[in-house]
Order: structure tokens, then C-alpha cells, then sequence
């Protein structure tokens, strides 16, 4: 179904929904067990329409909708969408929030302070984009199913990392102790020999939440739009200022501290360097002997431009004509058959082979944003300051290897 026709479905779906609740209230009575059944049936498929359209990237409109809670009460929910950028521009103009924007940023705060996490901005919010139930004293305290910001899922389609396996873990509540296992070891023991002892050790990395910061400036002419699109565009802005830090991290060369996680390419030795494909079948086979599975790559730009024009193999056809026999390392976003991304969130000529699985990267807490409006106010822009709490971890010794290409 487009659009038109799904908002038709859910008007008569709505009209049907009406209809069964003021028969009930006219009677003064509850809905029977048929009523009730066929109500429930009609949200179930209101939900399935409004799923449709966010698919269709169509707001959804503010309506009103009814529900039975377990002692048959007749409740009113009200679906209303949270608007980013709208509370920025009243914090930005020192406006009164709207209810259903404190009543959001009220129960974000809660969170954080579930979580263990201090907060410091104006506005706090979840990463993922989900239903919650919020309430709103200016409704009745009816419950205000609210659409929020997603930065979770974009995150995902972004992330080089996440694309090549590294375990994800979200919404954690303070300090974490991820369980490790050392390998099992058999044996060959004769037929009435006791059995050697093969228990496995086990052991933790601990997840701590680190704080980490982006800066996003505005400006207050596109501040004061009001479209759909000027919304969508501001969430791009904070979802990847949040993924370029993430990566620009992980995959660098920081020393971890308690504010920080280590860089993959954090090394007290040098970076070896790869000038031939030997170079790169070394790599593997130091993943592989470790009894690491499913390793992929990833590299920088000009690592993989370089890659592009090495050859794995060449003969000397004579009169000092090489010839390729092997084709390049690097072709078809693959080096030699293995998946190999590439972000310029790696420096200079660097690549990573890695079994990603054995690395795990943790999210925290919600969102929290600081509207600054004071720095570049001569500029006419606003700063957002962005925290959002993350930690990285790798879970087992020689799960990657590093490199520079020559």
C-alpha cells in the first residue's frame, strides 16, 4: 500500500476502534471478551500500518487512540513524535519547553541516573528509536507513546567495525565484566587411562562507560526551519559526528586511559611493514594460527590504492618484460578472496586483519546534549556539545594483526 492508502486503512481501522468503545460507554459497561478481542486486533494492525509508514518516511500524524488496560479501564494514549530539533531551538532561545519535549527529556534523565551515568547537558534522550511511554501532566497524565531519535541503527550502517563483526552491546548500566574462555584442550589418553585435565579457564574484560564528545555547530537560519527534511538533517549531523570519533578512535593509535579505550594501532612497537603479497599471507597466517576463524580486513584509502596496483605473483617473460600472473592483492573489495572495508577513519597507508567476532563494543547510557549558545553567537551559529558513554574492547589475545602498506 502507498501512503494515501494506508492512512485511509487506519481511519476506518479508527472509526471501527471509536465505534466499539462508545458502545461500551453508552451501555456503562466493559467490552466483552469478542469486543475486546477484535480491539486488540485493530491495534496490532494500527501498529503494522504506522511501521509501513515510518518504512515510507512519512511522519506520522498526532492522533489519538484508545486502549484497554487490565482491569478493563478505558484509557486515551496519545502517538505524538519527539522533535529533535525543536528542542534545541527552545533551549537555543531560552524558550519554555514544550510538555511533551520536557516530559521526554525528564524520562531520559531518569535513565542516565538509572545507568550511573552523570549528565550535564539540557536535553537527554535514548539512542534508539523505539516507543516510549511518557507522561505528560498537561494530558491528565494520560501515557504519550512518543517516536524518538534513532542514532543506534544509522550507527550500524555507518560503522566499518560493526559491518565486519564486532559484538555490540547497547544500553548498558554501569561498569560490565564480558566473560572470556580460554580454548579446551583434548588429549589422546589409552583406553583405561585416566583423562588429563582439560578444564577450561575463565576470565572477564571489564566495559567501563568513557565519555566521549562531539561538537556540531548550527546555524540559527537553518535552526528556525521546520521541515521534516531539516529535522532528518540535523539527526545525520549528530549520528555522524558520533560515528567519525568512534572509529577515528578505535582504529587509531590512542594509549587507553579510564577516559578512553586503547587504538587497534596503539603498538610499543612499529607498525610492520607489508611491501609484497608474502607480507599479507604472513598476516593470515599469524590470525589463523591463533585459531582464529572468519578474519576480514580493514584499510585506509591509500592503503587500498596501494594495494590496487601490487601484484601478487609476476615472471620475468624476458628483455626485462614482467608479466602479472596472479592478478592484484587487491580487487573487487576483496584482498586474495577476503572482504576488505575501507574508511578514511584509518591514517596514512595502515590495514588491520582481524577476526572482529573476538572484539566487543559497548554503548551506554542515552544521549546528552548541551546546547551552547554563547561561543559562536557572533558567527550566528549554536554549538551542540554531544556525550554519549562508549568502551572497546578486545576479548582474546592475537585476534588481530597490523600493518602498514609500503
Amino acid at each position: 500500500m502507498n501512503s494515501v492508502e494506508i492512512l485511509e486503512r487506519k481511519a476506518t481501522l479508527k472509526a471501527e476502534a471509536e465505534t466499539i468503545i462508545n458502545t461500551a460507554k453508552t451501555e456503562i459497561r466493559s467490552l466483552n471478551a469478542e469486543e475486546t478481542e477484535r480491539f486488540n486486533a485493530i491495534k496490532t494492525e494500527l501498529q503494522t500500518l504506522n511501521e509501513e509508514l515510518r518504512k515510507l518516511d512519512v511522519e506520522l500524524p498526532k492522533e489519538t487512540t484508545t486502549e484497554i488496560n487490565n482491569n478493563s479501564n478505558i484509557r486515551t494514549m496519545k502517538n505524538q513524535k519527539f522533535s529533535i530539533l525543536r528542542a534545541i531551538r527552545n533551549v537555543a532561545e531560552n524558550k519554555q519547553m514544550d510538555d511533551l519535549s520536557q516530559a521526554v527529556i525528564n524520562k531520559g534523565a531518569e535513565e542516565m541516573r538509572n545507568a550511573g551515568i552523570n549528565y550535564v547537558g539540557q536535553i537527554q534522550m535514548p539512542m534508539a528509536e523505539e516507543y516510549r511511554t511518557v507522561t505528560v501532566a498537561t494530558e491528565h497524565d494520560d501515557v504519550v507513546a512518543t517516536d524518538l531519535m534513532d542514532v543506534l541503527e544509522p550507527l550500524h550502517a555507518k560503522s566499518t567495525l560493526l559491518q565486519s563483526g564486532v559484538k555490540f552491546l547497547s544500553n548498558l548500566k554501569g561498569d560490565v565484566q564480558y566473560p572470556t574462555m580460554s580454548a579446551i584442550n583434548a588429549t589422546w589418553e589409552g583406553e583405561t587411562s585416566t583423562t588429563s585435565d582439560s578444564t577450561p579457564t575463565f576470565s572477564n574484560v571489564k566495559l567501563q562507560p568513557k565519555r566521549m564528545s562531539v561538537v556540531v555547530p548550527i546555524s540559527k537560519q537553518f535552526l528556525i526551519q521546520d521541515s521534516a527534511s531539516a529535522e532528518q538533517a540535523i539527526r545525520n549531523e549528530i549520528v555522524n559526528a558520533i560515528s567519525a570519533k568512534l572509529e577515528a578512535t578505535i582504529l587509531g593509535n590512542a594509549n587507553g586511559t579510564n577516559t578512553q579505550p586503547t587504538g587497534l594501532f596503539y603498538s610499543a612497537t612499529a607498525i610492520p611493514s607489508v611491501t609484497n603479497f608474502a607480507g599479507i599471507t604472513n598476516m593470515e597466517a599469524q590470525i589463523e594460527t591463533a585459531n582464529m576463524e572468519g578474519y576480514s580486513y580493514i584499510c585506509s584509502p591509500t592503503a587500498k590504492g596501494k594495494l590496487r596496483n601490487m601484484l601478487k605473483g609476476s615472471i620475468n617473460s624476458g628483455d626485462d618484460v614482467t608479466v602479472n600472473v596472479g592478478g592484484m592483492i587487491y580487487e573487487n573489495g576483496e584482498i586474495d578472496g577476503t572482504k576488505c572495508l575501507t574508511t578514511s577513519n584509518i591514517s596514512d597507508a595502515k590495514i588491520i586483519c582481524a577476526d572482529f567476532s573476538q572484539m566487543v563494543l559497548a554503548q551506554f547510557g542515552n544521549l546528552d546534549i548541551t546546547v551552547d549558545n554563547v561561543t559562536l553567537a557572533a558567527s550566528g551559529c549554536i554549538r551542540l556539545i554531544v556525550n554519549t558513554y562508549w568502551d572497546f574492547k578486545v576479548l582474546r589475545e592475537n585476534a588481530y594483526k597490523v600493518a602498514s602498506i609500503a
